[in-house]
């Protein structure tokens, strides 16, 4: 974490404790006590917010990786696929260190990964292929008047790119050690947490 740190200027840090109840919190409370962790610390970069912490609560199996408002919610599939699929497996296995391991090195290198356009914005991509398909329908209907193919297209086009615009505002609408961090950085929606 020290090296990535130093390497590409993003901050992680690692908590692991035995129980929620050790700090007067239940694990129903569990991903507000991980962000008012982050908040508290003040973990990554003060202008960016990134950052990112992983919590883990050993005799209540839970845990929790979060993330800087920097981030956003964009990468929260991704680390919820890190919780599932490399952290919590090796938890229930009995090997915790290999789970905080390998879980770590994947949040890395999700985060530090360059990010295309493309996947960064699906959504935006799908509906101005929409957009685009409704205006060469529409056109096709034009001269075509309201029958033929180009009525189909138009009608499937729009209710396609209804679909999508519905769909992107549900999901917009949803959407180391502590040495050396400083205060002002905070966590918003981003993470994700698992049990075993």
């Amino acid at each position: 974490l020290e090296a990535l740190d130093r390497q590409t200027g993003l901050e992680g840090t690692v908590v692991t404790v035995a129980s929620l109840s050790d700090f007067g919190t239940t694990p129903a409370e569990f991903e507000t006590f991980a962000t008012g962790l982050f908040n508290a610390w003040g973990v990554g970069h003060p202008a960016r917010n990134d950052g990112f912490l992983v919590l883990l609560a050993v005799h209540d199996h839970l845990c929790r990786i979060e993330l800087g408002k920097g981030f956003g919610t964009r990468f929260n599939a991704r680390m919820q696929a890190i919780v599932d699929q490399t952290m919590v497996p090796s938890f229930r296995s009995g090997d915790v260190a290999r789970g905080i391991t390998e879980g770590t090195i994947a949040i890395i290198e999700s985060l530090t990964k360059p990010e295309s356009w493309f996947a960064r914005y699906p959504w935006h991509l799908c509906a101005g292929a929409a957009i685009v398909l409704c205006l060469v329908a529409g056109i096709s209907c034009l001269r075509s008047g309201r029958t033929g193919w180009g009525y189909a297209f138009f009608s499937a086009a729009a209710i396609l790119l209804w679909f999508l615009l519905r769909s992107l505002g549900k999901a917009q609408s949803n959407s180391g050690n502590r040495k050396g961090f400083g205060g002002g950085r905070s966590s918003g929606r981003g993470g994700a947490s698992g049990n075993w």
